[in-house]
Formats: structure tokens, C-alpha cells, sequence
């Protein structure tokens, strides 16, 4: 799945996301989101995951963007989100089920290893 980034001079070119049914937030490395429009929510904010070591976070601002989604078919209508900005350089863009996934419907069959997104 492709998504673009609103901007205050229209989209960003199409990037390529993860999309992470298991994770609940959705991450944007810095390399995208500083050339976007945000809201931001909070500055600075510390997000952990499964691993319980007290120095495995990722350092992120909190904040609301405007997304559209893409397939080689169609493209979703805008869509408001809250995002995880990630500070971390290398981090990947991840797409998680807060406000996104959870607003659509997911189909997966992995017996033919395939599945979509419908929005």
C-alpha cells in the first residue's frame, strides 16, 4: 500500500508503508514528515514496545496529518490521523490500526498470501 502526506502545497509523491495490523500507533520517519503539514500534540514523547529494557524507546512528537491511501486502483479521500513522528532517522514508515486500519476493512487469506486493505 502506497500513502501520501498532505503539504501546504498540495501531496507528497507516494511513499511505500508497513502496514502493521498487530501495531496501534502509526510511525513517519523524519525524512517525510518534516515536509508536511502537521498539528503537532506534543513535543517530545517516549513510545515502547514489547521489549521490556528501560532504554528501548522511540523518541517521537505526537501528531495530527492528513494521509490519502493507494493502490494501483484507487485512491482513498483524505483521511486525518494521529501520528507518531518519529525522531529516529531510520525508523520506517508504519501504518498502525489507530485511525486508519480501524476505520476499514482488512481481508487477509493466507493460504493464497494475499490480502487488502478497502477503505
Amino acid at each position: 500500500m502506497q500513502i501520501c502526506f498532505k503539504k501546504s502545497s498540495g501531496w507528497t509523491q507516494p511513499y511505500e508503508a508497513i502496514i502493521d495490523t498487530g501495531a496501534p500507533l502509526s510511525i513517519i520517519p523524519p525524512a517525510i514528515w518534516q515536509e508536511i503539514e502537521k498539528e503537532i500534540l506534543a513535543e517530545e514523547h517516549k513510545i515502547r514496545g514489547i521489549v521490556s529494557k528501560k532504554d528501548s524507546y522511540l523518541s517521537v512528537k505526537i501528531a495530527n496529518i492528513s494521509c490519502v491511501l493507494m493502490d494501483e486502483k484507487s485512491v482513498s479521500e483524505e483521511v486525518k490521523i494521529k501520528a507518531y513522528l518519529s525522531l529516529e532517522t531510520k525508523a520506517p514508515l508504519v501504518l498502525g490500526l489507530e485511525n486508519i486500519i480501524s476505520m476499514a476493512r482488512l481481508y487477509i487469506n493466507l493460504k493464497d498470501n494475499e490480502g487488502y486493505i478497502e477503505l
